[in-house]
């Protein structure tokens, strides 16, 4: 198996972007990506709504 290594670290092909497994990496790369830019908004929504109900405008504001 060495030289079969040896001979892969010489000479690197570049894949084709037309190939299934490529098209499929770049779909589960971009699903992942998107995934946590979601969660990512999630949370920080969450705590902004967190903050406003404590500091935001309770019955102590009102009379401003």
């Amino acid at each position: 198996m060495k030289w079969l290594a040896e001979m892969v670290e010489t000479a690197p092909a570049p894949i084709d972007s037309d190939t299934p497994y490529r098209q499929w990496e770049t779909l589960v790369s971009d699903a992942i990506a998107s995934t946590l830019e979601l969660a990512g908004t999630t949370r920080d929504s969450l705590y902004e709504m967190g903050f406003h109900s404590l500091y935001g405008g309770g019955w102590w504001s009102q009379n401003e």
